[in-house]
């Protein structure tokens, strides 16, 4: 094929711009290496990439600005994804070279989320960033943005496999962790538990669940009675809790993840009993209810700066610097100690403490 006709094929394909050139390079690679023969060497070879191992090689989609840059979003059905959301939103301002940007919400449903992905793919994206609302139903969609030559970069939560360019996030095995062993200590390695954990079937509650698991088999004498999964929603924390009040005449402590154990302390306060030893996150209500209460509990922060990284990291794509294939962003323990550093009586309940301080300003203005 001549390269006036892969000129054409590209024209008539109405690729964008930065496909349009990656189509084009490997047409005509492809065209050289018919030209000049398989089996013969060729005359020169180019340097090797020296990619550090875990990193991956972004050359491919090195682009020359502006950028069409799209985020699909599961949700931002509570405030920590309202949070990251505006983390986002935050640092695609702070670069005009992203000219345009695309955003959905698919209310939590795979199938919605599905949907979005096609469209927005159909919108010519440079660079897809996606928050998945199921860790298996939406592979698919990834691996559909990679095969058109669209990079993805995953932000909070993650697909099966790892076909995509990076994944940024906390690290969800070590707060499940860190949260079950401070229950267990707290309880000298006795009693009766429950289990609130998140969204059924993301990736964030079942890696937070399965490692939390792992910690609480090593104490032997620590028995599992119940588990629910509450949506990182207070109001489901509070229902799921309440019903266990009236199940369970022992509750020695509970293992929550997130923000659903503001519920599950509002469910004891009514009651009128006292609340057991309980595990959280950074939320400023848990904190607040920690502080006001008394509680015998301890959080991990989880950072809605996620959201910033994650745009940090798409335009190192474009600009074909290699990225982590995963980025965890840090998490901090907080205790009894450190609660009066990361506790805000000032600023609203929705407020998490890793968030970037202007990204809080513009949130809860004053």
């Amino acid at each position: 094929m001549s390269q006036d006709r892969l000129l054409q094929r590209v024209a008539r394909d109405g690729l964008s711009r930065p496909h349009a050139c990656r189509r084009l390079a490997l047409a005509v690679l492809a065209l050289t290496l018919a030209l000049t023969g398989c089996g013969r060497p060729a005359a020169t070879q180019p340097p090797p990439t020296n990619i550090p191992a875990g990193y991956v090689d972004t050359a491919p989609y090195k682009a020359a600005p502006p950028y069409t840059v799209c985020f699909s979003n599961a949700s931002a059905s509570n405030s920590w994804r309202l949070a990251m959301v505006e983390h986002v939103r935050y640092e695609v301002r702070r670069h005009p070279e992203i000219a345009v940007f695309h955003e959905t919400d698919a209310d939590d449903d795979p199938a919605r989320q599905i949907g979005d992905i096609a469209n927005l793919l159909a919108m010519r994206c440079d660079l897809l960033l996606v928050s998945p609302a199921k860790l298996d139903e939406l592979k698919p969609s990834i691996d559909q943005a990679m095969g058109e030559d669209v990079p993805v970069i995953l932000i909070d939560r993650t697909v099966a496999g790892d076909n995509y360019i990076s994944y940024v996030a906390n690290n969800n095995c070590t707060i499940g962790r860190l949260q079950a062993e401070w229950l267990a200590q707290e309880l000298r390695g006795a009693g009766k538990i429950v289990l609130l954990s998140g969204v059924k079937d993301s990736s964030v509650a079942e890696d937070r669940m399965r490692c939390a698991r792992q910690v609480f088999a090593q104490y032997p004498k620590i028995t599992e009675i119940a588990q629910g999964y509450a949506n990182w929603s207070p109001v489901d924390g509070k229902k799921i809790m309440s019903d266990w009040l009236a199940s369970y005449d022992q509750i020695d402590g509970i293992w929550s993840d997130g923000s659903q154990g503001v519920g599950a302390v509002n469910a004891y306060l009514e009651a009128g009993k006292p609340v057991p030893p309980i595990t959280g996150c950074d939320i400023n209500a848990f904190l607040k209810q920690w502080k006001q209460h008394h509680l015998s509990a301890m959080a991990v922060t989880y950072s809605a700066r996620v959201g910033v990284r994650g745009v940090q990291t798409a335009l190192d794509v474009l600009a074909g610097r290699p990225v982590p294939h995963h980025i965890d962003l840090p998490s901090t323990i907080i205790t009894q100690d450190e609660l009066d550093q990361y506790v805000r009586m000032d600023l609203p309940d929705g407020y998490w403490s890793d968030s970037d301080p202007e990204v809080t300003r513009l949130m809860f203005p004053k």
